[in-house]
């Protein structure tokens, strides 16, 4: 059977992700915009904030906006889509986000996405599964850095390989996807990442490889 899933890690920006399509994640409760989908919405003018001030977009759960990058990405289109409220996402969202996200993509019919999921882009402030466990945890104040050593990280990339696969497997698509991470976290969600994908004849993982711009050749495709 031919891999439906090609995964790739990568550490560059969203906008340099050479790639078909990005998918940029937002807050309902985040503004200014922030992480991936801020740093889209900066290259685009504000274009993302502009939706969210006629309110054609609010940021919640289902919330969803394709936009063309006008060349200011390396994606030719960029797929805004919203996370509901940042205190309230947990896992269960880290799935449904992921799965709605590839659905979408695979009815666009996209052969590449590249993807920040988790808001790993969102710098120094904490991220949405910090923010979770210390619902779960009061007294605990773990960051990404201290999660991402525990087993919880390849239980989190396995959640987000699962969902892609199961959206791919409803849609009969192929995808190659691109998950975008901070430089200091790229080794270990590599790993991650290559345990999630071992021994299944759907997936390949193909780690740190970047395409040199304008050079992306989509899955499905030879030269």
């Amino acid at each position: 059977m031919n891999p439906i899933l090609e995964f790739e890690r990568g550490a560059e920006p969203i906008d340099r992700a050479v790639v078909d399509l990005v998918v940029a994640g937002f807050f309902a409760d985040d503004r200014p915009i922030r992480g991936a989908a801020g740093r889209v919405d900066w290259r685009l003018c504000g274009l993302i904030s502009q939706q969210l001030e006629s309110e054609r977009l609010r940021g919640e759960s289902g919330d969803a906006i394709l936009l063309a990058t006008f060349g200011r990405l390396e994606a030719p289109r960029v797929l805004a889509l919203g996370l509901g409220e940042r205190v309230q996402f947990d896992r269960d969202d880290v799935r449904g986000h992921v799965r709605d996200a590839v659905t979408r993509t695979a009815q666009l019919g996209v052969s590449s996405i590249a993807l920040a999921p988790l808001d790993l882009a969102a710098g120094p402030r904490a991220s949405s599964l910090d923010v979770a466990e210390r619902r779960s945890e009061p007294s605990g104040s773990r960051g990404w850095n201290e999660l991402s050593e525990s087993s919880e990280l390849i239980e989190l990339i396995d959640d987000i390989v699962s969902a892609a696969l199961d959206a791919l497997r409803g849609a009969g698509a192929s995808l190659r996807a691109r998950l975008l991470v901070e430089p200091d976290q790229a080794s270990r969600v590599s790993r991650a990442l290559g345990d999630a994908t071992a021994g299944s004849p759907e997936m390949i993982f193909e780690g740190a490889s970047q395409p040199a711009r304008g050079s992306y050749i989509p899955t499905g495709t030879s030269p």
